[in-house]
């Protein structure tokens, strides 16, 4: 097996999502401190593993239909590069690794990477054919991500926190479905309750709510009251950047410019990147400067 395979069956390029375990440690004032980094660093690879076996079930699942799909068809397993039976003991491999990992690192983390594995089998067998099940199974395993990340450093995962990854991961989906209806060849039953309208209005919708909540985070938010002065100007104007990243990504869903393979928009969209970096900046030199 080729290591260009092996990668493309694990989605490597796919480990960004992965990035939400390390909210937390982040936000939490916890950068300075190596025991919580180490931890954050171990989930975060967890992570990673785990949502590649969750994408070998999946490519297994999905084999028959990924075969005749205009894209998924070059998957290694749809294609034939990998076979079925070495992918599954691959996947069976991954499980019991981000099991091990994950409970030597707490046992709440192995509960959070369980229940990670078990909603997205559901998800795969059952919950991608139901409308806005399928939206709330994915926003769950992003949740537990999150979840994950605050168990790592011992921190309490905040309302502030749970709501905004809500209303960013669910504005995600909403785009990624609009994106595949340009796609459809008919074989995915829950695209036609996402129309165009549906979509459009509640990423719009979504945008709107989490850059207010962004905003009410910079003045009440958990870290507010340990900044200094300077710190709360510099987290206050990375509101800005938030605005301008969701105006950015809310004009390219509406015009059907997100990538199907949907993290690549995120890599090579330069105004997305560029206001990313600027508001992690901002928020870096506010909390640890």
């Amino acid at each position: 097996m080729k290591l260009r395979e092996l990668s493309a069956l694990l989605r490597c390029n796919q480990y960004i999502k992965n990035i939400f375990c390390l909210i937390p440690c982040f936000y939490g004032f916890e950068l300075t401190n190596p025991y919580a980094v180490m931890n954050t660093a171990a989930i975060f690879i967890v992570f990673c593993v785990a949502s590649s076996a969750v994408y070998i079930l999946n490519d297994l699942f999905d084999y028959n239909s990924d075969r005749q799909h205009r894209f998924n068809s070059s998957r290694p397993i749809a294609s034939g590069r990998i076979s079925r039976s070495t992918a599954a003991v691959i996947a069976c491999v991954l499980c019991f690794l981000c099991l091990t990992v994950s409970w030597l690192i707490r046992p709440v983390a192995m509960v959070c990477v369980s229940l990670y594995l078990l909603i997205n089998i559901f998800y795969c067998l059952v919950g991608k054919k139901l409308f806005l099940v399928d939206l709330l199974c994915i926003v769950a395993g992003f949740e537990l991500r999150t979840f994950a990340g605050c168990v790592a450093v011992w921190h309490d995962m905040t309302v502030f926190l749970f709501v905004e990854v809500f209303l960013l991961c669910s504005m995600l989906v909403l785009s990624k479905r609009l994106t595949e209806k340009a796609f459809d060849d008919g074989r995915r039953i829950t695209l036609k309750y996402y129309t165009s309208d549906f979509c459009q209005k509640y990423i719009l919708f979504l945008a709107f709510a989490l850059n207010v909540v962004w905003l009410i985070y910079t003045f009440a938010g958990e870290p507010v009251s340990a900044l200094t002065n300077i710190g709360r100007v510099f987290f206050f104007i990375s509101t800005f950047f938030v605005i301008r990243a969701s105006a950015r990504y809310v004009i390219l869903s509406f015009e059907a410019r997100i990538n199907y393979h949907f993290c690549s928009t995120l890599y090579r969209d330069k105004l997305i990147l560029i206001n990313a970096l600027s508001f992690i900046l901002l928020n870096f030199a506010a909390l640890y400067l």
